[in-house]
């Protein structure tokens, strides 16, 4: 670790040390949300967002 960032998303200048994590930020930017609730209409980026809104229809909280 020597605080390098060399992945530079291009919309809004925001730097990234992992890919992965760059690629899960481009996203935002693409503004499709392919997770929906079926309950609300809700709709989500990634797939772990969904499920933790979808707690808040059960009654159940994550924490």
């Amino acid at each position: 670790h020597r605080g390098e960032r060399p992945f530079t998303c291009a919309e809004c200048g925001k730097d990234f040390c992992a890919k992965t994590a760059f690629i899960r930020h481009q996203k935002i930017h693409s503004g499709l949300r392919p997770f929906s609730c079926s309950t609300c209409g809700k709709s989500f980026i990634r797939n772990w967002d969904l499920a933790r809104h979808q707690l808040c229809h059960n009654g159940k909280r994550p924490f």
